[in-house]
């Protein structure tokens, strides 16, 4: 394989390792970012969830003294919490009935896991991802505590399709920028390993010239800067001048033997 196309291919090797590194990095952390966002996002507006029921709990308590009944009697709204792309759930705890919702999810309900609803017993918050009429949620529920009691649970979800519409595309435009920098990096690695074997190619016709001449009087062409091509061919043209010697001491050797023979 000659050596400018190894150069070429071990410039476009490292490079691309260096991309992919890159973009990998890029992805994964736009990712995080927009995740941890949404996460942010859905623990604030449940938690403000919570205290509206737990508000509503409080002033129906004062008239019922049944807080079970006052959930169940008087749900809090949830549509000043909510978005196009935001839903919020109240269930009660433990019979896992939908109390209230917001007006966005019509007549569904948001996807309830055992882990969830287990965790929310115990007064734990918890973040899951499932489907909701076949899109992507991201989905958090946070247990209504009520007089250090469990008494019902929260969930709010975002629908990711946009959030996911923006990865893929993130994801594209990555991939297509890493493979047209390589090709660019291809036409340009050929360039420079021309131009930096260049003088090699030159130092080698002038080595044949010489050769074909059979004169040793001659020497490399010395305007090359000191660097490894121009040490070389100092090198080069030192041994040239040291057989030039010993060719030159030859010819005279074999002349005086001629002489003294005849």
């Amino acid at each position: 394989m000659p050596i400018r196309l190894r150069l070429t291919l071990w410039y476009i090797a490292l490079l691309s390792g260096i991309l992919v590194l890159f973009g990998i990095t890029l992805y994964v952390s736009v990712r995080y970012s927009l995740y941890n966002e949404v996460d942010r996002t859905l623990a604030f507006r449940a938690n403000a969830a919570v205290e509206s029921v737990q508000f509503a709990l409080k002033v129906r308590d004062l008239a019922l003294q049944n807080p079970s009944t006052a959930i169940a009697v008087q749900p809090a709204p949830f549509d000043s919490l909510v978005t196009p792309e935001l839903y919020v759930e109240l269930r009660h705890i433990p019979t896992r009935v939908v109390m209230a919702k917001s007006e966005n999810l019509g007549g569904g309900e948001l996807p309830l896991a055992s882990a969830t609803f287990e965790r929310a017993i115990l007064g734990e918050n918890s973040y899951s991802s499932s489907f909701l009429n076949g899109e992507p949620v991201r989905l958090f529920a946070q247990p209504v505590v009520f007089k250090g009691e469990v008494v019902g649970l929260i969930q709010v979800a975002r629908n990711m399709n946009s959030i996911q519409k923006d990865l893929r595309r993130l994801l594209i435009i990555v991939l297509v920028g890493i493979g047209m920098t390589l090709f660019l990096a291809a036409i340009v690695g050929a360039w420079l390993a021309e131009r930096a074997l260049a003088p090699v190619d030159a130092v080698t016709q002038a080595a044949l010239h010489i050769s074909r001449a059979e004169d040793l009087s001659r020497r490399l062409p010395t305007h090359y800067p000191l660097d490894e091509i121009g040490r070389l061919i100092a090198a080069f043209n030192e041994m040239l001048g040291r057989l030039e010697d010993v060719f030159r001491d030859q010819q005279r050797f074999v002349a005086d033997v001629s002489h003294e023979l005849r």
